[in-house]
């Protein structure tokens, strides 16, 4: 099912639409609180001082919510009356949906209080446990469960399970699992009277008021939907409550474990089709479900390895995972689904990339080096405003700041990253691991490197610029999509997909030509000769003292490799440490053949291009510690690079192993 294709016009129709149905959901529920629809049930054509007269309310307000109820199609508008239809007086006042919208006034009010709190719970992929709600969101909840689940529902469902209302007559067991204030327990309770009905939930305090309520020999405990005790139960209800839950499957396996002989577990949950072009509705908004992949399979194997059966309504009854139908079915559901993750993807990545580049936000992560969080102020949109949000923007930070500017001014007179990083470390200056070591547990903190100081260079946010989308990560799972989070080696996006800001959005740590004159300077410059210099074993041949690949090192005229054992311009070598190692390029591509004569068989000297691609396709690497040259293949895992040590024997080794081969250069 696709969309009907709308023009911008229609599209912002729709959302004044839902806007104001929105705000209108307080406004229906303040007529219910203060009897403005009781005053108009029943009484025909109403004016405004009519209505107010009759609700004891100020005329001014009142004319405002019998104007928007009339904007909303709920009352009739004649001649400046107001009057109520019967069919809005049966929904609003006889039947459940007065009620609901009740229940969810409450529901949204909390929503909007605790948003913030949801949002970052959102962003960082945490959940958002039912204890971090509030007492509104509580009782809203618990309206809305008494105002659509009733004792006759129940009753009925109950009646249904095979010996279960007879074992609850007889005065069997029953666990009612997440029961909050205890509205589904107490209806139990009332349809069966000499059952035994405990209710469990692990929030303390919707525990305590469902006991203020409690009545007769309903309990109320506080249990975990995964521990709850007890065994021998006729039944175990999750009413309502299953999909709140951390881990659903292992609350089921519990209750099956703890049911009796011929006991069975009820579930009530919300409609909601498990197609999702059955849910492209006002209801599915509330209730829409997703899943790709292999999700749904491995849900349903679970299920059923604990005795539960799956149905489906576009299956027609229990999925069965041997059925090429149904695992047709199964993919075709997925895909649909997946396509609405897809949607909503491009929908928060189009609204990052708006607020970088048009407001200047800061859009989290870690404050760049030089910087700190400060508040901005009041949240620019005017919503989030009134909820007490505040934005946070990028400072200057009063001890790190001066070391940015000193780097780039240092750099930009001609001096080398490396000795940058060497003065750094002499002069004691924390690095930036060192100066926030909450938010990088993961690194030492102890010295500065090169790459630091250099990626500190290349860092456009110290114009004053906000910058997203430099880098990406690769998503979690096998064929994790790329930008996922949290997972796989970063990744830095060409420069075609970074979003600037089109303004300073904080105070500059450098200027733009003191900036852009640095990153010149960090052009990789041609040899004096014009030539391009070109290592042909690039990436394959790796020091026998410890373990690191060897650095391209052109001399004399000729490619080599040299390793310096972890010692670098910005970190001082020690008495005693070995010394560089040297080997010349020539030298190993005339021993190469030799190296490959067990692995390939006989190959031709003299066809170096060819005898290096095969190298790089069978994953080897030339080891060589200045005695001896050997081919081995490479290491699939990472491994702990040693201290280099320098060999006693100076002699070159002849000596050949089973497993590696060795020449003489």
């Amino acid at each position: 099912m696709t969309t009907t294709e709308r023009s911008p016009d229609q599209v912002m129709a729709q959302i004044t639409t839902e806007l104001g149905a929105g705000l209108g959901t307080f406004l229906t529920a303040l007529g219910l609180r203060h009897g403005l629809w009781a005053a108009l049930a029943g009484a025909g054509p109403l004016g405004v001082t009519e209505v107010a007269a009759r609700t004891g309310l100020a005329e001014p307000y009142v004319r405002e919510w019998l104007r928007s109820q009339a904007a909303a199609g709920y009352l009739d508008y004649d001649a400046d009356t107001f009057s109520l239809p019967e069919a809005v007086e049966i929904a609003i006042l006889h039947a459940p949906g007065g009620a609901i919208v009740n229940a969810c006034a409450h529901l949204m009010a909390s929503m909007g209080a605790s948003f913030a709190d949801f949002e970052k719970a959102f962003r960082g992929g945490a959940g958002f446990a039912w204890h971090q709600r509030d007492p509104e969101y509580w009782a809203g909840t618990d309206a809305l469960t008494r105002s659509t689940i009733h004792t006759g529902l129940i009753a009925a469902a109950i009646e249904a399970l095979p010996g279960v209302a007879d074992a609850l007559r007889a005065g069997g067991t029953v666990a009612d699992i997440g029961c909050g204030y205890g509205a589904p327990t107490r209806m139990i309770a009332e349809a069966f009277p000499a059952a035994r009905v405990t209710g469990y939930d692990y929030h303390d305090r919707s525990i305590a008021e469902a006991r203020s309520r409690a009545d007769g020999e309903v309990r109320f405990e506080v249990a975990s939907a995964s521990d709850f005790p007890g065994t021998g139960h006729a039944l175990v209800t999750f009413v309502d409550s299953l999909h709140d839950l951390g881990d659903p499957v292992g609350a089921l396996a519990h209750a099956r474990r703890s049911l009796a002989p011929g006991g069975a577990v009820l579930l009530i949950e919300p409609p909601g089709g498990d197609h999702v072009t059955d849910n492209l509705n006002p209801a599915g908004r509330m209730y829409e479900r997703a899943f790709h992949g292999d999700q749904f399979r491995e849900v349903v194997a679970r299920l059923n390895a604990l005795g539960v059966e799956v149905w489906l309504p576009e299956a027609g009854g229990p999925v069965e995972l041997g059925s090429p139908m149904h695992e047709a079915l199964m993919m075709l559901l997925g895909a649909q689904a997946q396509r609405e993750v897809a949607r909503a993807r491009q929908r928060v990545l189009a609204a990052m990339r708006a607020q970088t580049r048009v407001q200047g936000r800061f859009l989290g992560g870690r404050p760049p080096y030089g910087y700190r969080l400060v508040d901005g102020g009041r949240h620019p949109n005017p919503v989030h405003g009134r909820w007490g949000r505040r934005v946070q923007v990028l400072a200057p930070d009063p001890v790190t700041a001066s070391w940015v500017r000193w780097m780039f001014a240092e750099r930009a007179r001609g001096r080398t990253v490396a000795s940058l990083a060497r003065e750094l470390n002499e002069r004691g200056v924390v690095c930036p691991s060192g100066a926030n070591p909450e938010r990088n547990a993961h690194r030492s903190g102890e010295r500065w490197i090169v790459r630091t100081v250099a990626m500190i260079l290349e860092n456009p946010r110290y114009t004053g610029r906000q910058v997203w989308n430099r880098s990406s990560t690769t998503g979690h799972g096998p064929g994790g999509r790329r930008g996922g989070r949290g997972s796989g080696a970063l990744r830095w996006n060409p420069l075609s997909e970074w979003e600037l800001s089109e303004r300073i959005a904080h105070e500059p740590l450098v200027d733009d030509e003191t900036f852009v004159a640095v990153q010149g300077m960090r052009v990789a410059k041609p040899a004096k000769d014009g030539e391009v210099r070109c290592y042909m074993l690039a990436g394959l041949v790796v020091c026998g003292l410890c373990g690191r690949r060897m650095d391209g090192h052109w001399v004399h005229g000729r490619a080599g490799y040299r390793c310096r054992h972890g010692f670098t311009s910005a970190k001082r070598r020690s008495d005693g440490e070995p010394r560089n190692i040297y080997v010349r390029e020539d030298h190993l591509l005339k021993a190469l053949p030799h190296l490959l004569v067990r692995t390939a068989g006989p190959v031709e000297e003299g066809a170096g291009e060819e005898l290096v691609d095969h190298v790089r396709e069978q994953r080897l690497q030339i080891h060589y510690d200045s005695r001896c040259l050997e081919i081995r293949r490479a290491q699939l895992t990472l491994k702990t690079v040693g201290p280099a040590r320098r060999p006693v024997q100076p002699a070159l080794a002849l000596d050949w192993c089973a497993d590696v081969e060795v020449v003489e250069i």
